[in-house]
C-alpha cells in the first residue's frame, strides 16, 4: 500500500519542478480515441482430466485488443484531470480451452504535463477506478466480476498541427479480482482533439 501512495507523491514533486509559469496551454479541453492493447494476467481452474473431475489452477496471460476513449480538462498549464474508459476483447486459448474474454475499465485522476516549446509534450498520470471482467467457455463455465483498478504510467503528446495530436502511452494496470492482485499492462495510440481556448 505504501508503494501505491509513493507514486502520487512522486508525481506531485515532478509537477512542482515543472515550469509553473508556462503559457503553452491554449486549448484546455481534450478528447481522444484509440486502439488499446491489454495484457491481462489471471488464474483459471483447468480440468485435470482425471476421473475425479478435479481442476488445477493455471496462471496465464491473455492478450486482448479493443478501444479506449478519454476526456481531459487542463485547468492549469501542468495539471489535467482525466476520465478514461476502455473495453478489450478476445478469445485466447488457455490449456487448449478457448476463453471468450471481455474486460471494461473506468478510471479517473490527475495527469501532469511537461509543456515546452517543442511539439512533444511528455506526461505522467495516476488513475483510479474500477474494472469489469467476464470470461466464459462451454466446458469450463463462466465468470463475471467487478474489481478495483489503478493505472500508473504516461506517454507523450505529439502535436500534429492545429487542434490535433498523436498520443502514444503505456500504463501499468493493477487490478484486484477474486481477492488476488493482478499485474497487467496496457499500451495505446490515440488521436486527440484539443479545444476550448480563447
Amino acid at each position: 500500500m505504501r508503494k501505491l501512495l509513493f507514486l502520487p507523491v512522486l508525481l506531485l514533486c515532478l509537477a512542482g519542478i515543472a515550469r509553473a509559469g508556462c503559457d503553452m496551454n491554449p486549448q484546455p479541453m481534450e478528447v481522444g480515441v484509440s486502439y488499446d492493447y491489454v495484457r491481462v494476467n489471471t488464474t483459471f481452474g483447468v480440468p485435470t482430466g482425471g476421473s475425479g473431475g478435479g481442476t488445477t489452477a493455471t496462471n496465464t496471460g491473455l492478450n486482448l485488443n479493443g478501444w479506449n476513449a478519454e476526456a481531459a480538462y487542463n485547468p492549469f498549464c501542468i495539471l489535467g484531470v482525466v476520465a478514461d474508459f476502455s473495453g478489450v476483447y478476445g478469445t485466447p486459448s488457455v490449456a487448449g480451452f478457448p476463453i471468450t474474454s471481455h474486460v471494461y475499465s473506468y478510471v479517473f485522476g490527475p495527469r501532469f504535463n511537461w509543456r515546452n516549446s517543442s511539439p512533444v509534450t511528455p506526461f505522467v498520470e495516476t488513475l483510479f477506478g474500477g474494472a469489469h471482467a467476464s470470461f466464459s467457455n462451454s466446458g469450463l463455465g463462466s465468470l463475471s466480476s467487478n474489481a478495483f483498478e489503478g493505472n500508473f504510467g504516461g506517454g507523450v503528446d505529439i502535436n500534429l498541427g492545429g487542434h490535433w495530436a498523436l498520443r502514444p502511452k503505456g500504463d501499468y494496470v493493477l487490478t484486484h479480482f477474486g481477492g488476488r492482485t493482478q499485474n497487467n499492462g496496457t499500451v495505446s495510440v490515440a488521436i486527440v482533439f484539443k479545444f476550448g481556448g480563447a
